[in-house]
């Protein structure tokens, strides 16, 4: 939540703060002893009412609806036994759903391919929205498949890496991308938009739910969203 608030772009604010609470437990326990218990019923509360963000929830929604039973978990768990178990259960609930498509399909693959390698001429290309893409012959892009969670950060990492030594237009096929998460939704538009640099970033053949989830993700509309080309 500080790194939230701070729009901050490294978890820096976090270990800083972590480093004065446990500071603050290691030398001076004695002295926050003394701290009145209403006093800190009340740093509590202000805590928990923090941590409820209308718009954020909003987000989670849009992208996935079933991002919604972490939230469900930890707030369930908050109110009934304590925030450290909350917390607790909505990481272990989070860490559930996150198994269910590892144990089908592990997480995200990607490999270049040549799309359409017998073409002679520049092809001009329409999605269902009106949006046009024009394609040089034998141009090379990115196939990516399986679902996209938060386990696919290390090969989110790795084709952004692969994408930066990569000239021209980043062009990514989504048509094998079986199910979005927020955090992977996320991760790779971020990723793709860094490692693109100065050059547009073309995200193809991307189902409805697919489209939406991307649209939630790209908040500043720094990547080209098609439906399915023809």
């Amino acid at each position: 939540s500080l790194n939230v608030k701070l729009k901050a772009n490294t978890r820096l604010p976090s270990l800083v703060q972590a480093g004065f609470v446990f500071s603050s437990v290691a030398f001076f326990s004695d002295y926050m002893a003394t701290v009145p218990m209403a006093a800190l019923s009340g740093v509590l509360i202000t805590s928990g009412i923090s941590m409820l963000n209308p718009p954020e929830l909003k987000h989670c929604l849009s992208v996935d609806r079933r991002d919604m039973l972490p939230y469900l978990a930890t707030t369930a768990g908050m109110l009934t036994v304590g925030m450290a178990e909350g917390i607790g259960l909505g990481c272990v609930t989070a860490g559930a759903m996150a198994l269910v498509p590892l144990l089908s399909a592990a997480r995200m693959r990607f490999r270049p391919v040549v799309f359409a390698p017998d073409a002679t001429e520049r092809l001009h290309l329409t999605d269902k929205h009106g949006q046009q893409l024009q394609i040089e012959p034998a141009t090379p892009l990115w196939q990516l498949a399986g679902p996209l969670n938060f386990l696919s950060m290390l090969s989110i990492d790795e084709l952004a890496g692969q994408i930066e030594k990569r000239e021209g237009d980043v062009i990514v096929d989504m048509q094998h991308v079986e199910s979005v998460e927020f955090t992977g939704g996320e991760e790779l538009i971020n990723r793709l938009i860094e490692a693109a640099g100065d050059r547009k970033v073309h995200l193809v053949n991307c189902s409805e739910q697919l489209e939406a989830a991307l649209n939630e993700c790209d908040l500043h509309n720094k990547t080209i969203i098609y439906a399915t080309l023809k």
